[in-house]
């Protein structure tokens, strides 16, 4: 039983990997573009602390998707008389929570957006803060179409539809892409803000007709006696994983927003920076994090032992993976850097600073990775909660690290701050998940 079920996520994992390539590879492609198209500029800082602030908001409303409706979905399908049309009154629910979520960002962040850009950019120069303001609506508007795509996303995952999930957001980077190709390589804040929205309307409408098509497409709606029955459990658990991912999601803003009070360039640097990381980091988590979260929450319901061996198994497999990734980037980085960046206006002084910066980020991988598998493995025995203390933790190792460090380091502190970050939360939730696997009756 236990090698057919290592075998079966070994394959989930495969095909999760090979669907990711196309997403993966056109956001590499992208980020290549915007460099040869902005450099380490001015527009380029505007439109990245602008998109983080819904970004980090997106994160928050739909990573907690897919842990919480992959083990509902199991449970309810196994009832064949009323399952079905509970999980649509599921849905239904979500979709109108996230409906509403979007909306309510959306005007928020147009009303009080000059609020907004001064509290997390206030380094930038007038002209700069303009910039981000202006493409802040527009961003912000992007929110809805990205929640409902998570949402979506979330449920092909739980059918186990595992490649269809992670192909179609290749259409917010092709977007993008054919925006700056558009403008023969010329582009400013608007030209991408207006294309990151369109592109989040096109994966939104792609993920949405693959889910109508699996019979899963629902209105937003409040099903009457649904909140007894399984709104309230879901909305706790839900609520539990939105303040861990929100928390989690927001280093990223911190660390943009930290940078913007060093020098001019070094927000574009730690974006630059972290993207050949990304590339290992991302890449890993996307195929880790779809393929093992059913895997775990069906051996949890089974299986502890093998439940148990199979989180081990993979946890010190993708570590060691890890770091010969960290090996490789750490020697070859400036290299790497030089290769994919370095034309148009991303010229030698813009690799050594990001080259630096990615040095530092390196050293994530290996704890990175590992995490992400002991987190997917919380989720399935239902002890969400850990994963929000632990994010609450990591939220503020980061921002006094960054404080610390970047004040020796500049840009390539912050960097390193994420890093120890990460090895911090691998370490907590290892302790964690070990702490609730020894008491009896769990998993």
């Amino acid at each position: 039983m236990t090698a057919t079920k290592s075998h079966s996520l070994f394959r989930s994992t495969a095909i999760v990997g090979a669907a990711s390539v196309l997403p993966k590879a056109m956001v590499l492609v992208k980020d290549v573009a915007i460099a040869a198209a902005l450099g380490r500029g001015d527009a380029l800082e505007a439109y990245l602390l602008a998109l983080a602030i819904p970004t980090t908001l997106g994160i928050a409303a739909t990573a907690a998707m897919a842990p919480v409706l992959a083990p509902v979905f199991m449970r309810l399908q196994q009832d064949a008389s009323k399952g079905a049309g509970e999980i649509r009154d599921v849905l239904r629910q979500a979709t109108l929570g996230l409906t509403l979520f979007s909306v309510v960002v959306f005007i928020l962040m147009w009303l009080f957006r000059d609020g907004i850009v001064d509290l997390t950019a206030p380094g930038f120069a007038p002209e700069k803060k303009a910039m981000m303001s202006a493409v802040l609506p527009v961003l912000a508007a992007s929110l809805l179409f990205s929640n409902l795509a998570g949402l979506w996303s979330g449920v092909l995952i739980a059918e186990r539809r595992l490649a269809l999930a992670v192909i179609t957001p290749a259409a917010v980077p092709f977007t993008i892409l054919l925006a700056i190709f558009s403008g023969n390589m010329t582009a400013d804040a608007d030209v991408l803000a207006w294309a990151t929205l369109c592109g989040a309307v096109i994966h939104a409408a792609l993920t949405g007709w693959v889910v109508q098509r699996r019979g899963w497409l629902v209105g937003p709606g409040w099903p009457a006696g649904l909140w007894r029955r399984e709104g309230q459990g879901l909305f706790q658990q839900y609520v539990i994983l939105v303040v861990g991912s929100l928390t989690m999601a927001a280093t990223d803003l911190v660390d943009l927003s930290m940078a913007a009070s060093l020098n001019a360039g070094d927000p574009a640097a730690v974006s630059f920076g972290a993207k050949i990381t990304m590339i290992v980091t991302v890449f890993g988590a996307g195929m880790l994090g779809t393929s093992t979260l059913p895997h775990f929450a069906d051996l949890a319901q089974r299986d502890r032992q093998a439940f148990i061996q199979s989180v081990r198994k993979v946890a010190i497999t993708v570590a060691l993976i890890g770091a010969l990734g960290t090996v490789f980037i750490a020697l070859f980085g400036e290299m790497l850097v030089s290769l994919i960046f370095e034309r148009g206006r991303f010229g030698e002084d813009d690799v050594k600073a990001v080259a630096a910066v990615n040095f530092m980020f390196a050293f994530q991988v290996p704890f990175y990775l590992a995490g992400i598998v002991l987190a997917r493995a919380i989720s399935a025995i239902g002890e969400n909660r850990f994963l929000t203390i632990g994010a609450v933790i990591n939220l503020t190792v980061n921002i006094v690290m960054n404080y610390i460090l970047m004040q020796y380091m500049g840009a390539a502190g912050i960097a390193l701050s994420t890093s120890l970050m990460y090895v911090v939360s691998c370490l907590f939730l290892l302790v964690m998940l070990w702490r609730t696997l020894r008491k009896p009756g769990v998993a």
